[in-house]
């Protein structure tokens, strides 16, 4: 049939009413772009094929690995057990990855991680290692695991990347999925499905060149719901339009008024993430309660409290023995999603990194810090040693991956060096001293003693939390508790 914007959106759904009402709508939708828009495409569609009170016997929606395929066109060409129609989604699908995609695979993963998602960063990872047909347990074989392509792209193999393992391991997620994914849809669509029966596909990416793309949009409707990420004039102004709808939306149903001052800010602040920016408005909306109007003072107060006030303000809290203020981030954390795992994760980072500045102190000789040092003394007489620290280290790092290399070659001569990662530097940054310089403070008023043992009832919770059936939040309670009550003697 064809393929429209999500600027013509509401162009489309008139007609779409007018086809169901003829009985020659589309029997397949690819929804693609943006992740926020295309949800709401998905959802204004859904209203017009199956309204909300029939939604519960007339749609199936699954989840858009590849090895869900089959199941969604089971469904679709099987009939109700009650005449009438019948709607099968594929949410999120990755049929249109390739293996040239890892790095979308990774930073999805992470991204979802960070959010707190690890449903859907496991989905994201098990579907990578099955498209490189490989399993969870080869990721414990870091040549293996370099073959996924950490160092060609921003997604840094860190704790993170464990603990989503850790996490499809606990749940008996496995990688797999039909090779022919795509091709098997492709002849359900060729061969068409019963009468009345749709079928909706929504991504985030798409290669238009692939005969998948082509036959959906020949048989079918295509939804572009992307939007150019560039810096030129026009693109700019796509990318405004899109957020000012989403914040229109929200300020109508809420009866809420924000002047284009706030706007400006907001955006200035957040930049075109949407899915980020609905967060804030709604935030920003539960924030002014009674009042009508949103004002550029409560955009700037909550958006900067937001940025301070993730995992960050949580483990500084802890390590400053601020009971109150450490279970405060604690609770906006959960309430924001964050997996207690990813938080237990942060807090681990956290104390190895004290760990890692409470070493150097003890054992590098002519080191002389307390809490009183001033900053400009740490820089100008600490930072040198630091720096050259992390330089021994990198050079240590880079032998053992040199001797490792040839191993798994079994062969001499030279390869490609790649990108050391690691966590166990003091100063990755080393331009930056002064989070370092606060860090030193921190590890200084902590014992080496302290610092290990607080490690040990991390990984206790950690056990507790993927063994257990208490609460998560009472488990993390428990660690807390503890190690603050540790770090005050």
């Amino acid at each position: 049939m064809s393929t429209v914007s999500h600027k013509s959106t509401n162009a489309f759904l008139g007609q779409l009413k007018e086809s169901m009402a003829e009985g020659n709508a589309p029997p397949v939708f690819l929804i693609y772009g943006e992740e926020v828009l295309y949800k709401s495409v998905l959802n204004r569609i859904l209203d017009i094929l199956v309204p909300g009170d029939k939604r519960s016997f007339m749609y199936e929606p699954f989840d858009g690995l590849n090895e869900n395929v089959a199941g969604a066109l089971r469904s679709v060409n099987t009939y109700a057990l009650l005449q009438g129609r019948k709607v099968v989604s594929l949410l999120d699908s990755r049929i249109f990855y390739s293996k040239q995609d890892t790095a979308i695979f990774l930073e999805k993963a992470q991204e979802a991680y960070k959010r707190g998602e690890f449903r859907k960063a496991a989905g994201a990872v098990t579907s990578l290692l099955g498209m490189l047909n490989l399993t969870i347990d080869d990721m414990s074989d870091r040549a293996v695991r370099s073959k996924l392509g950490f160092a060609k792209n921003n997604v840094n193999d860190g704790e993170w990347f464990d603990v989503i393992l850790d996490y499809c391991r606990d749940r008996q997620l496995s990688p797999g999925g039909t090779p022919d994914a795509a091709g098997a849809l492709m002849q359900a669509i060729d061969n068409g499905f019963p009468e009345n029966h749709f079928l909706i596909v929504t991504t985030d990416i798409v290669d238009k060149r692939r005969r998948l793309f082509k036959l959906i949009q020949e048989k079918g409707q295509v939804i572009d719901c992307s939007v150019p990420r560039g810096e030129r004039q026009a693109e700019k102004a796509e990318q405004e339009a899109v957020l000012r709808a989403q914040l229109d939306a929200v300020l109508k149903n809420s009866q809420k008024t924000m002047p284009r001052a706030a706007f400006a800010l907001m955006l200035d602040m957040i930049g075109f993430e949407p899915r980020i920016f609905a967060n804030n408005i709604a935030k920003l909306v539960d924030y002014v309660g009674q009042r009508t109007e949103i004002t550029p003072h409560d955009v700037e107060t909550l958006l900067q409290r937001t940025r301070q006030d993730p995992i960050y303000s949580f483990t500084n809290a802890l390590t400053d023995v601020d009971t109150e203020k450490t279970f405060i981030f604690m609770r906006s954390l959960l309430r924001d999603n964050f997996h207690p795992l990813q938080i237990l994760a942060a807090l681990a980072n956290h104390l190895r990194k004290l760990l890692v500045i409470r070493d150097f102190l003890d054992h590098t000789a002519g080191i002389s810090f307390n809490a009183a040092t001033p900053f400009n003394f740490f820089r100008g007489n600490i930072m040198p040693q630091v720096k050259q620290h992390d330089q021994a280290l990198n050079k240590k790092l880079e032998a053992w991956q040199e001797r490792e290399s040839l191993v798994v070659a079994g062969k001499k001569g030279k390869k490609k060096k790649k990108k050391i990662s690691t966590d166990l530097l003091i100063a990755p940054n080393p331009n930056n001293p002064y989070p370092v310089y606060k860090l030193f403070q921190k590890a200084h008023s902590i014992s080496m003693e302290h610092i290990v043992s607080s490690l040990t009832y991390v990984r206790d919770a950690d056990v507790m939390l993927k063994s257990s059936r208490q609460q998560p939040e009472a488990i993390l309670d428990w660690a807390v508790i503890r190690i603050i009550n540790l770090f005050k003697h």
